[in-house]
């Protein structure tokens, strides 16, 4: 539908003045320019990496052939290139985020590629995480002068990698903390961007990015007691949760709270794993043999991880005056007290879990059907299911009742979803 006629049409017939079919004409083009700028920052960086690529393939191909001074002045003009960029950007496309986004990145990829081939030529030794964490190190700059926040999601996800892999390069380091000084600039920029209500989209993805990091780098904090990672993990997950439910996040969308998202599922996950007992038998051994697993730096994390949650929980209570606090919430406190009971039975501590569970997904059935959201009570539904699902291996009951079971669930989740279709129709009528 063409909505300038439409816009003529209604003037026309009296239902709308002039000056309002000239707002909202004129509101509609904002629309239009903001899709489009979208458009030119995605196309804009995608060109900047497939140039930057296609650069470093042309040199490797005839790179033989060429001389050590030739060498180190085609390995310096990408990056002398992506400066110019930067600066040519700064200066006289300040107001373009294609450019900027663009000329970044394009920068960051130059950056690397002149580390690594001048490291080439001149043959300086050197390990693969060091070789990211100063790259890394380098590209940081770039992101909070030039405000680029596809810069800033570069840097998260080398960040990730170098995390990730320090551990495989050096197992005697406890923790990479070049992690951590990586990160610093991502999250100075997100929180200006976040203050600044900019770039709205981006926001988005960086409350994807920084959860999804924290989850794969924690790994690398098993050491020697890696049974007690199942509730480190947890703990992690509650931070990010009670993150997802500050006052800040209130007004953006679910599918935008990564850190909300992100951490129920990781909840999730752990107590389907946590309601076997294979988990439960390992941190009992582990309680058997001595209390050295007090000292340990699994531990040490579980209470710096479960305090900080506490915390944040305590503060989002206080400033938002909830009365009701959903079961995920208390998943973090649960697990650690269930580890230091005492006792050697494993049966205990998983009827506690699969309760846990039921509370969970009935939780979010209720706040489903309460906010009349059908995701959220649909992702309470399959939780059920999945405890079902998980019960149906290791239970020792007839096929007949498995099959009512999920016969049940099925039903409910038909009925559910029928209601609520149905309760929606009649309010539009």
């Amino acid at each position: 539908m063409d909505i300038v006629k439409e816009l003529d049409r209604l003037e026309q017939a009296g239902v709308i003045d002039g000056e309002t079919a000239r707002r909202i004409h004129a509101f509609y083009q904002n629309q239009a320019g903001e899709s489009s700028s979208r458009l030119f920052v995605i196309f804009g960086v995608f060109g900047a990496i497939l140039s930057a690529l296609g650069i470093i393939l042309v040199l490797a191909h005839n790179w033989e052939e060429i001389s050590k001074t030739l060498k180190t002045i085609i390995s310096l003009t990408p990056l002398l290139l992506g400066q110019s960029f930067c600066l040519y950007s700064w200066e006289k496309k300040a107001h373009s985020r294609a450019w900027i986004e663009a000329s970044a990145s394009f920068l960051i990829l130059s950056c690397g590629a002149g580390i690594a081939l001048i490291s080439q030529v001149y043959h300086l030794p050197g390990e693969l995480d060091v070789f990211v964490l100063t790259w890394l190190l380098c590209a940081a700059p770039v992101v909070w002068l030039s405000g680029s926040s596809i810069a800033s999601l570069l840097v998260i996800i080398g960040a990730t990698w170098y995390g990730i892999a320090a551990d495989s390069f050096d197992r005697s380091i406890v923790f990479p903390w070049g992690y951590l000084v990586a990160m610093a600039i991502p999250v100075a920029h997100y929180l200006r961007i976040f203050r600044r209500g900019l770039d709205p989209n981006f926001q988005g993805f960086h409350q994807w990015f920084f959860p999804t990091s924290l989850l794969l780098v924690t790994g690398v904090l098993s050491n020697s007691h890696e049974e007690l990672m199942l509730i480190v993990f947890a703990a992690l997950a509650g931070i990010l949760i009670q993150t997802g439910r500050l006052s800040q996040f209130n007004h953006i969308s679910l599918r935008a709270n990564g850190f909300l998202v992100l951490g129920s599922l990781s909840t999730v996950l752990l107590l389907l794993n946590a309601s076997f007992a294979f988990p439960w038998e390992a941190l009992n051994k582990m309680k058997g043999e001595n209390w050295s697993w007090i000292g340990s730096t699994e531990f040490i994390c579980l209470v710096i991880l479960s305090i900080t949650a506490i915390c944040i929980q305590i503060r989002n209570r206080i400033q938002q005056n909830k009365r009701f606090t959903e079961p995920v919430d208390f998943v973090y406190i649960v697990l650690p007290a269930l580890l230091l009971m005492p006792g050697q039975s494993s049966a205990l501590p998983r009827i506690f879990v699969n309760l846990l569970i039921f509370l969970v997904g009935l939780g979010y059935v209720l706040k489903g059907h309460r906010e009349e959201r059908v995701g959220i009570m649909n992702y309470g539904l399959i939780i059920l299911t999945a405890l079902i699902i998980c019960r149906y291996f290791d239970t020792e009951i007839s096929f007949i009742v498995k099959g009512l079971l999920f016969i049940g669930v099925g039903a409910g989740f038909f009925f559910a979803n029928y209601r609520f279709l149905s309760k929606h129709k009649q309010i539009k009528q």
